[in-house]
């Protein structure tokens, strides 16, 4: 039985070297995603306070960059099924560099809110194009991968994060920390998106052109998009309202507050990078119905014990089972539309953004309404949907008939044997 690919890249196959360097230039497109998140993320209080935003002014501009990652996902799609992956990326981490050089000079909240838009369109369009050739290479190689390259993308935010504190620490302006960022962004695609793959000569083993025809609207697509919104909504609820329900519900100081979120984003990183491991042994099917339910107990928890502790060990287990569900979805449209990767990866993209969008907003009027326990519960309600609809993960075995000889041949270069 083939040992699975797991993020310390590669250690017990040897493929063919045209995956290997396929691999570590999607990884290193995953972990460059992940940054700018972070590097932003860090600025948030000083950019409000330096533009002096009122809390609705930032939830525009928060807003706004979600928005950019909505658009765009339809368009990169497209522009992938007449373009290189490559071309996609390298254009998306130019739109990002610029992006940022844009909030760096924000002198009020429409500036910030166009240059945050520009930086959800480069990060959207490098989400689609990376995720495509993820795809295209699992389905290569056979083996789940998608899982620990999303580890990559909680790892560069990690590493963004601490950075950027660092520096704001240090006393460096977010001007200057955005235009270091937006340098490292043009390096990294100068240096390393080239291996990526390209329309012609070695490449064309991972990506083979797709039809331009219009995407089937299939159940099995529906409902993988509807996973991802589910996962989305779970991560950006929690992102946005965790704090708040450990402050104003169990009555947490600041700094506990903070714990939440620390043990959910630290839980999701540790599970993405086993996920490659765990969805091999246990399937992937298997492996969604039990995170979703995971999540479900997770959040179940803390809003059935508002004790500090507690509350703050159930986002962490809730980190922990949505942290393999997106990868799962975004891995499974190889297989419910092996003709059209790049176009229905955009619409999983889109809808899962658009989850990002809805969910803390969902929750914020809920809340209003009602309280932010009981809103809560309707996240909790879709980890429950999602668990329902694991069975969408399901993989299932490789058409020889739509593989081509390079595919056959780089299978076949797999070594089954732990080094």
């Amino acid at each position: 039985m083939q040992d699975p690919v797991l993020l310390t890249d590669l250690v017990s196959v040897r493929p063919a070297r045209s995956a290997q360097t396929t691999y570590r230039a999607v990884a290193s497109a995953f972990f460059l995603n992940g940054v700018l998140f972070a590097s932003w993320g860090s600025e948030v209080a000083a950019l409000r306070a330096q533009l002096g935003l009122s809390a609705v002014g930032l939830s525009l501009a928060l807003a706004a960059l979600t928005l950019g990652s909505v658009l765009v996902s339809p368009l990169a799609g497209y522009l992938l099924q007449r373009n290189a992956p490559r071309t996609v990326a390298c254009g998306g981490a130019l739109i990002s560099a610029l992006a940022l050089l844009g909030m760096g000079q924000a002198a009020g909240l429409p500036a910030l809110a166009l240059a945050l838009l520009a930086l959800g369109v480069g990060t959207g369009a490098l989400d689609v194009a990376m995720n495509t050739v993820s795809v295209h290479l699992e389905r290569r190689l056979e083996r789940p991968l998608m899982s620990g390259l999303h580890g990559t993308f909680s790892l560069g935010a990690l590493a963004g994060a601490l950075v950027g504190g660092a520096l704001i620490a240090q006393g460096v302006t977010p001007t200057l920390h955005f235009a270091g960022v937006a340098g490292l962004t043009v390096l990294t695609a100068a240096l390393l998106f080239g291996r990526l793959p390209a329309e012609r000569g070695e490449a064309e083993q991972v990506v083979r052109e797709e039809p331009r025809g219009r995407l089937p609207l299939t159940w099995p697509l529906f409902a993988l998009a509807f996973l991802g919104f589910c996962a989305a909504v779970g991560e950006g609820s929690v992102l946005d309202w965790s704090g708040v329900y450990l402050r104003d519900v169990t009555g947490s100081a600041a700094a506990s507050a903070a714990l939440g979120l620390a043990g959910f984003s630290l839980a999701m990183t540790l599970g993405r990078l086993s996920g490659n491991h765990l969805t091999a042994r246990f399937g992937a099917a298997r492996l969604g119905r039990l995170g979703a339910l995971l999540a479900a107990l997770g959040l179940g928890v803390a809003l059935a014990v508002p004790v500090v502790g507690v509350a703050i060990a159930g986002f962490t287990l809730m980190g922990l089972g949505l942290s393999i569900l997106a990868p799962l979805a975004f891995s499974a449209v190889g297989r419910v539309a092996p003709g059209h990767v790049a176009a229905a990866l955009a619409l999983v993209a889109a809808v899962f953004h658009a989850g990002f969008l809805a969910g803390p907003l969902l929750i914020g009027a809920l809340a209003h309404v009602s309280s932010l326990r009981l809103a809560l519960l309707a996240v909790l309600l879709l980890a429950l949907v999602a668990a329902a609809l694991a069975g969408q993960f399901r993989g299932r075995p490789a058409d020889e008939a739509q593989e081509g000889p390079l595919d056959r041949s780089a299978r076949d270069e797999v070594d089954p044997t732990p080094q």
